[in-house]
């Protein structure tokens, strides 16, 4: 991360008592009674290059880094695993209820219409409860239904399943990236969002190892339902984190029993300094105002087609991707699952490196454009490219480009919405983005059902990758600013937001 001096420097002042998350939504949180006696101290303060506040606070964010990312990575991991599972159990429940590939592709988008539909409130009620009470609802009941699903004899149940899960589950990505807003100022934020989108390729890699071991553990004992028992254990194993998510995060520095009160108030001084410097128009608006603010910016329906674009044809190879392994290889339900955690293995590294890279240059928009195009023309290889090692290549490809792009998406996202306003705009952007999942999945099998493979669906979600990379390269010109770690904030009136609450 950027090590550059902040602009402004602030001394907290002795008479804060509001908390940073009271600062976005004015939801007044406890103090915590435990701390520990002695204030964090940094171990060098002769930089010439940081003043000894900035020193400070990377000696504090290190620490946060420490206790509260493992945290965040482990919702993510869990989340990302309730996906996967699906896509490896499709055949099993195909046959069970007697699926075609577009009932499957309908019953599987329907999660992301409960994802659609219950974003923004979600996200408007973990402003009013706290970032702990409210993600750790979310893991709780969206393990509950994943158990539930279970219990599923046809295809409407199934459906009707998946939408309670997308509706549980809605409000958890928007939900995080604000948490890391509260704790992590706009220049420091480049790694924490690359290590919650690690938990992706971390689910998909190792949660289709789980998945297709657990299937095949309970296939030996109950082969007709060995679907279902995959259901329960991982809905019970979410549950418990949950419960333990309750117990160990907190909702902003206040609440951390491991920092000591002056640590505490000197890390909401810094973010009130950041959102001090950045003012704000929209503090007097109720939250479906905001909402309805957020709807006629056209930066956000910009941004919000954007996404649609990239998880459109992402959750459509996500969902498919171990039916295409075996149909191309020619390989069972177990086999595909373990062969569809070799790409994602690739993506963890691809995600770590790109990091990297990005962190070390000016034009991120670029490199945002080359991993969609990339992605891109991996489909289009894996689609006509006989080869069933070359086909895994390109999905592997395909993979690697859309998941290292999402931290630089994520990136654009904060740094343009700012303020009271981030909460409501970074869950409309996910909600309707997140519209895509419905659709890709939906023309996939459409498509598989009617020409018979899965050629056509991999070429038509090459072309909702090829215009995302379109329009991740025309957004510096469209929304005035670049995902740049150390460019300032753009103080244009026509802004969704002009200052953190963080």
């Amino acid at each position: 991360m950027s090590d550059a001096v902040l602009q402004i420097t602030f001394q907290p002042p002795q008479h804060v008592h509001h908390s940073v998350e009271s600062m976005s939504a004015g939801a007044a949180t406890a103090k915590a009674p435990l701390r520990r006696k002695e204030p964090v101290m940094s171990q060098s303060s002769d930089s010439l290059a940081l003043t000894a506040d900035d020193v400070r606070e990377n000696t504090l964010l290190r620490l946060v880094f420490r206790r509260l990312i493992p945290l965040i990575v482990l919702m993510q991991f869990i989340s990302q695993t309730d996906r996967a599972n699906l896509a490896i159990l499709a055949e099993p429940i195909d046959k069970s209820l007697g699926l075609t590939a577009t009932a499957f592709g309908f019953a599987a988008g329907m999660f992301f219409w409960g994802y659609v539909v219950f974003e923004v409130p979600s996200n408007l009620a973990l402003l009013k409860y706290g970032s702990r009470k409210w993600l750790a609802r979310i893991v709780i009941s969206w393990g509950m239904v994943t158990g539930l699903t279970s219990l599923a004899q046809n295809e409407v149940q199934f459906a009707i399943l998946r939408f309670l899960l997308g509706a549980c589950e809605a409000g958890l990505s928007p939900g995080i990236l604000l948490f890391i807003s509260i704790w992590f100022s706009k220049r420091k934020q480049t790694k924490p969002l690359a290590y919650f989108q690690l938990a992706v390729p971390l689910a998909f890699t190792f949660g289709s190892i789980l998945t297709s071991g657990l299937l095949h553990v309970f296939t030996n004992i109950s082969p007709l339902s060995a679907w279902r028992w995959v259901f329960v254990a991982e809905g019970t194993v979410t549950v418990i984190i949950g419960v333990l998510i309750l117990i160990a995060l907190p909702s902003n520095p206040r609440e951390a029993k491991w920092l000591s009160d002056d640590d505490a108030e000197f890390l909401v001084a810094r973010r009130e300094a950041e959102r001090q410097s950045l003012g704000d128009v929209h503090e007097h608006l109720s939250e479906w105002q905001r909402v309805g603010l957020a709807l006629k910016n056209a930066k956000t329906w910009y941004l919000s087609f954007t996404y649609f674009m990239i998880l459109t044809g992402f959750w459509a190879i996500t969902f498919f991707l171990p039916q295409i392994i075996a149909a191309t290889f020619g390989t069972s339900t177990v086999n595909s699952g373990l062969l569809s955690a070799i790409p994602w293995s690739f993506v963890f590294i691809a995600i770590l490196l790109v990091e990297r890279f990005a962190r070390k240059t000016q034009h991120r928009n670029r490199v945002l454009f080359g991993l969609l195009a990339a992605a891109g023309v991996g489909m289009l290889i894996a689609a006509f490219v006989g080869s069933p090692v070359i086909s895994l290549i390109g999905l592997t490809l395909a993979l690697c480009g859309v998941q290292s792009a999402a931290p630089l998406f994520y990136r654009l996202q904060t740094t343009l919405f700012t303020g009271v306003m981030a909460a409501v705009l970074l869950a409309v952007v996910n909600s309707i983005g997140n519209f895509g999942g419905f659709v890709g999945p939906f023309i996939f099998g459409f498509s598989k059902d009617q020409f018979g493979s899965n050629t056509v669906g991999i070429t038509i979600m090459s072309g909702f990758l090829f215009i995302a990379a379109i329009l991740a390269l025309a957004s510096t010109k469209v929304l005035g600013v670049a995902v740049d770690e150390n460019a300032p904030a753009p103080h244009t009136d026509d802004r969704p937001a002009a200052k953190s609450r963080t």
